[in-house]
């Protein structure tokens, strides 16, 4: 999965997307836009569903187009609750997995 390239594709920029995202401030208003920066380390982290579909319909794709490839690679979406994120290697799937376990106080072996 690589978002930065995507949004490439489709004709934006970093910066464009960026400035297009929205936050809410401590007070829980809507802001328009954040850093550059900051949209890199979402998209390079693990970016949670919600801002997920708002890359994807700024850039005006599906949010499975978003998160996948041409290619045979592994895409995963995994929903806890309303937390839903995507990863593109089963490691750090068995990672966020096993994160989980912890959090929740289970075993699995994987």
């Amino acid at each position: 999965m690589d978002i930065k390239s995507r949004i490439k594709e489709r004709g934006f920029t970093i910066s464009q997307v960026a400035a297009l995202m929205t936050t809410r401030d401590k007070d829980g208003n809507v802001k328009q836009g954040i850093s550059q920066s900051a949209l890199s380390q979402l998209i390079t982290g693990n970016p949670t569903f919600d801002k997920l579909q708002e890359i994807a319909n700024i850039i005006g794709i599906s949010v499975s187009e978003l998160v996948t490839d041409n290619s045979d690679d592994f895409t995963a979406l995994v929903r806890n609750g309303s937390d839903v994120r995507a990863f593109d290697t089963v490691e750090s799937l068995k990672k966020y997995i096993n994160e989980l376990c912890i959090k929740h106080d289970k075993l699995i072996i994987l």
